[in-house]
């Protein structure tokens, strides 16, 4: 049976407090770290090589995108083949949320 893994994404710690329509929390932030927690162990693994950016848009939408591992540059998108662009696409996380 396979161990499955319980992952954490934080871009910002926000404190637990309702905001308001004067709060100010729109703009991007850059994910500055990530791990992810082995349920059947509980250990805990840092994760140094995700990058990602959350954007709260004063239009009550909500972009993320994360991408994971080293991603190699294609040299041009024409010369991608299909297993390349199925690499990236699998290393790539991306989430909108319209509020």
């Amino acid at each position: 049976m396979r161990k499955w893994l319980v992952v954490a994404f934080v871009a910002v710690v926000m404190p637990n407090i309702a905001f308001t329509a004067e709060d100010e929390i729109y703009g991007t932030y850059k994910l500055i770290s990530t791990s992810q927690k082995v349920v059947a162990t509980g250990e805990i693994v840092t994760l140094a090589t995700e990058q990602g950016f959350i954007n709260y848009g004063r239009d009550g939408r909500m972009m993320v995108i994360l991408t994971r591992g080293v991603r190699p540059k294609p040299e041009a998108l024409n010369k991608m083949t299909a297993q390349d662009r199925v690499a990236l696409f699998d290393s790539m996380t991306a989430l909108c949320w319209d509020l």
